[in-house]
């Protein structure tokens, strides 16, 4: 029997282990069985592509949305050419497989008819939620008119979620490229070319920034010939918040069997608490254990830090050490509340950071022929310290794309030895998901096991009602906790407004330069007798002059625009985060509770209690953020053709700059009312629901009780073989593990 083999076997014991539970299915919480028999099947799946042993080593390059993922790869890999789009916004970013191949070609998948099926069902939520919104403004305009009742109740404006406003985008999308789309869903396209470049060309309809195909493909696969791709996988993933869910969870799945992870992030917001919380969900029970951390667009902070530093090389090894800190003390700052340790582990070894710049890589690449962009990244740098220039050789380094190139090398020497890690790392992280699952389901078990046997229904009957009757009398208390948090809310809220009006300030800017050129024009020398003439007779002389003007650089001032968006949907993001601090919320109510009840007194058991509020507690979400305001900045790049504008046209471009922003400025602050307005109503909403809620989960498991009372030794005897089933497991999966580990270093 082949390894491959014998170690698949194995694997399939902890299936075997879990089926045992199956009889038991009537006193298990639904929603806690569902959630380890699908730890069970995520291990399997990525246990089973972990021990193909001719597999290639798959490496993700992953991060949230828009980090510069495919620029970093486009540069890495392709000296800089275009080959991996950058999607035209996030919802049109496809998760691409690249591999080897003598000759290149490449494989497009489509959704099926039944994920985009879903996508127009949210559209058309979309679209009628619009609707109906748009007859409540109605409605309300003729209240205050007082043309209805004063007692006509008025619905309230609900907004859309993400999702819905993505898929909305891609339907319009798709229908606008004039195609059947109906015809390609649920299937491949196979595409092949005689170059690169004829390659890139061919895939630019189905996933260039306009192509007619982009919207609904999935996923696409390129085999190029490209030394680097031997025995390799590369993945350049959508981002790991995708808000298409299908196209997220097909990165989900990616990430759980990839090997090793690039995780890129802007150097000026590095291992953000968004970070930390993706790295968070989507490593440690995976077992990966090879990450390599990159900072994307480190020229775009030593641009806006340079004038703090007398000289270049200053200024590059002292952000090079503060950004370095700022990550470990980011890092530092949420180590502790990491409950997987493989998760640390991986994060300390990763330590330091590694910062790049692609576009400083490609400048240098194309140093004698650079496109418009890069030669205004170029000016810029040269502009921040008199009497220095930057050559190829010293941009390149600045990229550091030469690390990268010898932490990528590393990890694929040393590919057989993360291959044979591997198995062991996806073994760990899934028994440290699995035990939890596991320790949840008996913790519940025992407590029912526990109940039944003690109580009688007069005596279950008393102590539900004392329960409820208690928490009843301590809804003041419990809602003064909502209060506080929604206070706090508002309050940040109002702060943040005023954070992104100064930053508004900034933004209206439209820096003046002088520049001077050599003119030349032509003098009549005259026609008499005397007059000079050339050797050829000709009466006029070319004569130059330095003329000096003003100007201002139209992508400054659009960088400006995009880093003030940027900055607000950073801000904002980040503070409804962190303005209702979710965690401590949940312990907030868990405690609140908790001080309603003497534990001390007999009738008061506090599994009976904090079971309950325990799972109406995880129930409690915060709503998400939305901003898009794309296309106010899409105006100036249409009015203003040119890079540069000269004397009365800067007067324009200001007056376009400031108009633009006020128009950011009325999204931003309807956002961020609409997001207020959304935590305050869903804060309102738990606060309605959640002791009615609570008390209801309480009565099901009461009632629940009183039917097994009827034939308590039966269920007494079923929930004691569900416990020792329970225990059986959680030996038998140890032994498991360990026969998988001593088999696989065996073998090696």
């Amino acid at each position: 029997m082949s390894k491959q083999k014998e170690i698949k076997n194995k694997v399939d014991g902890y299936s075997k282990k879990v089926s045992k539970l199956n009889e038991f299915r009537d006193l298990i919480p639904r929603d806690n069985m569902s959630r380890l028999e699908n730890t069970v099947k995520t291990f399997e799946r990525d246990a089973e592509t972990a021990i193909d042993e001719n597999r290639l080593m798959r490496i993700g390059v992953i991060g949230q949305i828009k980090r510069g993922k495919s620029s970093f790869l486009n540069t890495f890999l392709f000296d800089g050419d275009e080959v991996l789009p950058k999607a035209a916004t996030p919802m049109t970013a496809a998760l691409t497989k690249i591999t080897y191949s003598e000759k290149p070609k490449a494989t497009v998948e489509f959704f099926s008819k039944d994920e985009w099926d879903n996508i127009e069902t949210l559209a058309q939520e979309k679209q009628d939620l619009e609707e109906k919104n748009r007859r409540i403004r109605e409605e309300r305009k003729k209240l205050r008119k007082k043309l209805l009742p004063d007692n006509k109740p008025i619905e309230q404006i609900q907004e859309p979620t993400q999702e819905q406003n993505s898929s909305l985008e891609l339907v319009e999308m798709a229908r606008k490229g004039g195609i059947n789309y109906q015809e390609y869903l649920g299937k491949e396209k196979t595409i092949e070319a005689a170059s690169r470049e004829d390659l890139v060309g061919k895939l630019n309809d189905f996933v260039g920034a306009q192509g007619k195909y982009t919207p609904i493909v999935k996923s696409s696969q390129l085999a190029l010939n490209i030394p680097a791709l031997k025995h390799v996988e590369i993945v350049d993933t959508p981002g790991m918040n995708d808000p298409i869910i299908s196209r997220a969870r097909k990165t989900e799945d990616f990430i759980g069997q990839c090997d090793v992870v690039f995780f890129l992030s802007y150097c000026s917001q590095f291992l953000d608490s968004t970070d930390m919380g993706l790295l968070a969900q989507n490593i440690p029970s995976r077992g990966i254990r090879n990450i390599i951390l990159i900072g994307s667009l480190f020229d775009g902070v030593l641009l806006e830090e340079y004038e703090k530093y007398n000289d270049i090389g200053t200024a590059i090894r002292d952000l090079t050490e503060r950004k370095e800190k700022e990550a470990r003390n980011n890092f530092d700052r949420v180590k502790d509340k990491i409950q997987k340790e493989t998760l640390k582990e991986a994060l300390e070894k990763s330590f330091p950071p590694v910062f790049i710049s692609s576009r400083c890589s490609d400048i240098a690449k194309h140093y004698n022929n650079l496109s418009e962009e890069e030669a205004h990244t170029l000016n810029r740098l040269n502009e921040m310290f008199d009497d220095f220039t930057f050559t190829p050789e010293m941009l390149s380094n600045l990229a550091n794309m030469e690390e990268v190139g010898e932490r990528y090398d590393r990890v694929k020497k040393d590919k057989d030895s993360i291959l044979a890690e591997r198995f062991d790392n996806i073994v760990s992280g899934f028994s440290e998901g699995f035990s939890a699952e596991l320790k949840t389901i008996e913790d519940t078990v025992a407590n029912k096991e526990k109940n039944l046997e003690e109580n009688d229904i007069d005596t279950l009957q008393k102590k539900h009602e004392l329960i409820v009757s208690k928490i009843d009398q301590g809804k003041s208390k419990i809602s003064s906790i909502f209060s506080s948090h929604s206070l706090n809310a508002e309050k940040e809220f109002s702060e943040l407004t005023l954070e992104i009006e100064k930053a508004a300030t900034m933004a209206k800017k439209v820096k003046e330069n002088q520049g001077s050129e050599e003119r030349s024009y032509e003098v009549d020398k005259g026609m008499g007798l005397f007059a000079w003439r050339s050797l050829t007779g000709n009466r006029y002389e070319t004569r130059h002059k330095t003329v000096t003007y003003r100007y201002a650089n139209v992508h400054e001032a659009l960088d400006q625009l995009e880093d003030y968006v940027m900055q607000s949907k950073e801000v904002l993001h980040s503070a409804v985060k962190d303005i209702i601090n979710i965690k401590q919320f949940k312990i907030d109510i868990t405690e609140s509770i908790k001080g309603l009840f003497d534990f001390s007194d007999d009738n008061f058991d506090p599994d009976d209690i904090l079971i309950p509020v325990s799972n109406a507690v995880a129930r409690i979400t915060i709503p998400h953020v939305d901003l898009d305001v794309d296309n106010h900045i899409k105006t100036i790049r249409e009015n203003f053709s040119s890079n540069e504008v000269r004397n009365s046209e800067i007067q324009t471009l200001r007056n376009e700059q400031a108009r633009v922003v006020k128009l950011i400025m009325k999204d931003v602050k309807k956002e961020v009312g609409r997001s207020l307005k959304n935590i305050l109503d869903k804060l309102k909403n738990v606060q309605d629901t959640f002791i009615p809620e609570l008390t209801e989960d309480m009565k099901k498991e009461m009632e629940e009780l009183k039917e097994q009372l009827v034939n308590r030794q039966k269920y007494l005897e079923k929930y004691r073989s569900c416990l020792s089933a329970i225990e059986q497991i959680k030996g038998n999966i140890e032994k498991i593990k360990d026969r998988i580990n001593n088999f696989i270093f065996k073998s090696n």
